[in-house]
């Protein structure tokens, strides 16, 4: 029999709950995993970690100073697909790293969670606690769409830039050995929906001293798919569409290839068995914050129109 709550902080409450998973909205990750940890639970939170850079230093700070295992849910980190790209490019086999291209394509005219908000059977002001979800966001009357679509309002999230973006950025800075970029410029805007507040259309690019990372979301067209390319010096190696992972020269011959295999299950049983071993997970919260951290500086460029500049080892902004 599943147990409801109406109140997370009940769940905490119980002593024979060793562990959770964060499934809620963005807004209310900080919240949820600080006090999770100080109830003595390990956790597992969906990407991206947090809403704001501010909220995911919070964050980091209350999970170190507890005892508790978290896995950041950029599944990508458990995929061996990976892990034998990464090898690769460490031994050397593309050369010297240059430029990581990645990237989201989807086919999707119609926002499914817009799309809901207009069900009064599931959205009900009389059966949604509103003030309940909004939390510590900014008061507003009760707001179908806010409610469905959250991630696409600032209040709750930041839009595909930190719904999309965990995922490439992390496995980006990950294979590179990147501690984060140096300076981030970001454009797009809203083309096809309107009534979103965050860019359906979204192009980052990440400075990373002596590569660069770029990154692009859009759901109107799938033609690309998602996938990523990491070019060297000396070759490149391209997540492809059929599901492999192929290594070429300089000349586009094909010199290696591997299949494309399982993240998800893996990097759930990577925490599951943490919580036994206590030993730190494939994607623990510090290395989680500096990869959302790329993310918030791009939505920063987009809102502000400016070119931010950051310091990885400082972890500060510069000027």
């Amino acid at each position: 029999k599943t147990e409801r709550y109406v109140d997370y902080r009940d769940l905490l409450a119980r002593e024979d709950v060793d562990g959770v998973i964060v499934a809620a909205p963005d807004h209310w990750h900080h919240d949820i995993l600080i006090d999770a940890v100080n109830a003595k639970k390990d956790v597992y939170i969906e990407k991206p970690l947090s809403r704001t850079i501010e909220e995911g230093y919070d964050m980091v700070k209350a999970v170190q100073a507890s005892q508790q295992v978290v896995q950041v849910g950029n599944h990508r980190r458990s995929g061996q697909h990976w892990a034998i790209a990464r090898e690769k490019i460490a031994s050397g086999k593309i050369g010297e790293l240059k430029w990581i291209r990645t990237w989201d394509c989807r086919y999707r005219l119609i926002d499914p969670y817009q799309d809901r908000a207009k069900d009064p059977a599931l959205f009900n002001p009389e059966k949604i606690d509103w003030q309940r979800f909004l939390g510590s966001a900014p008061s507003r009357a009760f707001d179908a769409e806010r409610c469905s679509a959250w991630r696409w309002f600032w209040d709750y999230a930041g839009g595909l830039m930190t719904d999309i973006g965990p995922h490439m950025l992390d496995v980006a800075m990950w294979l590179a050995d990147c501690p984060g970029p140096k300076s981030v410029v970001c454009n797009g805007g809203n083309y096809h929906y309107p009534r979103w507040e965050t860019p359906d259309n979204v192009h980052a690019i990440l400075d990373c001293a002596t590569f660069s990372i770029v990154f692009d979301v859009q759901f109107m067209n799938g033609r690309d798919g998602d996938g990523a390319a990491y070019f060297g010096t000396e070759g490149c190696i391209a997540q492809e569409r059929d599901g492999y992972f192929r290594l070429y020269d300089t000349k586009d011959n094909m010199l290696e290839e591997w299949k494309y295999g399982d993240e998800g299950t893996l990097h759930m049983q990577n925490f599951l068995d943490c919580m036994q071993s206590r030993k730190p997970t494939n994607s623990p919260v510090e290395m989680g914050n500096r990869v959302i951290i790329g993310a918030h500086l791009a939505n920063l460029s987009y809102r502000t129109g400016k070119r931010i500049q950051w310091d990885p080892l400082r972890e500060k902004m510069a000027g």
